[in-house]
């Protein structure tokens, strides 16, 4: 991360990425915000939420597991993985 894009932070970085279509977001925090993803371990649909440093992670109430994704690898694979589950709706 230069110095110049430090108060955007890696999910600023990302949406410069990432060409997301339908619509097409600002960045990619907003459109994270609140799609969900499978819960890795009893399946059940988990919305995604961002922590006070604008981190996604999630919180699964039937198995009490709470998923927290660091960094800008994972952060690229669970943009991925939300587009992947909008292409099959």
């Amino acid at each position: 991360m230069t110095k110049g894009n430090h108060r955007r932070g890696v999910l600023g970085e990302l949406a410069d990425l990432f060409s997301l279509s339908d619509p097409e977001p600002k960045d990619l925090k907003a459109w994270l915000l609140g799609k969900t993803v499978p819960c890795f371990l009893c399946k059940r649909d988990l919305d995604i939420r961002l922590s006070k440093k604008d981190r996604p992670y999630t919180v699964c109430t039937e198995c009490q597991t709470q998923t927290f994704i660091r960094g800008r690898q994972g952060v690229e694979k669970l943009a991925g993985l939300v587009k992947e589950q909008n292409e099959w709706e």
